[in-house]
């Protein structure tokens, strides 16, 4: 009879680079976060000005006197 060829070692990734790549991802999973909050709020206290106050002008368009 032929027996099945028994391999030896692993045949997944072992669980310690799994957790080493897990921690790593949460970490920086974690200070995405944190720089998010930190931008909101920022924001909403006046620090940063994201967003452009002043208003859009195009030249492009006749004139009603020209008309």
């Amino acid at each position: 009879m032929l027996e099945a060829a028994v391999t030896t070692g692993t045949t997944m990734a072992d669980r310690r680079s799994l957790a080493i790549i897990g921690y790593i991802l949460s970490g920086v999973a974690a200070v995405v976060i944190g720089v998010g909050i930190c931008v909101v709020q920022a924001h909403l206290t006046g620090h940063y000005i994201i967003d452009d106050p002043r208003p859009v002008v195009s030249n492009s368009l006749p004139d009603s006197r020209d008309l």
